[in-house]
């Protein structure tokens, strides 16, 4: 990211906190670890692997930034649908393939449960589920 910006550029990036911070992280994963395996959970745990601000302030610091700040944060990500949100979202990751694999009602089974376990932060037909967050703003050094 510093190569591309200007001299004095400024990044701004938001990270996932820790995924026990994180009650969808921890919902999906649990159910998915059933489901398709332990292994199959790594990516989503991976997801939350710039959690310690300490470790995110030094990998930017070392990528050529300055002026670093991180601001901790929790936001309610919310989804109109459940339903059409859970298929979509694994849509995206390494185990979709294994999830579109399923018989039709053990993948029904395995949202079902996933939706059981998100309960609690239903909000209507959606979610309304707290994400912990880090907020990092920084600058590239200048020329």
């Amino acid at each position: 990211m510093a190569r591309v910006l200007v001299p004095g550029g400024q990044l701004v990036m938001g990270v996932w906190g820790r995924a026990e911070n994180c009650p969808f992280v921890i919902a999906v994963t649990d159910v998915i670890g059933k489901y398709l395996g332990e292994n199959s959970t790594a990516l989503f745990q991976k997801a939350c692997s710039l959690s310690d601000p300490g470790e995110l302030r030094n990998m930017v610091r070392d990528a050529g930034f300055s002026n670093i700040t991180i601001r901790a944060g929790v936001k309610i990500s919310r989804h109109p649908s459940l339903s059409e949100l859970l298929p979509a979202y694994f849509s995206i990751f390494p185990v979709a393939a294994d999830i579109a694999a399923m018989q039709e009602e053990e993948r029904a089974r395995m949202f079902s449960c996933m939706a059981t376990s998100l309960e609690d932060y239903r909000e209507k037909d959606g979610l309304a589920v707290p994400t912990e967050n880090y907020i990092l703003t920084a600058q590239t050094r200048q020329s």
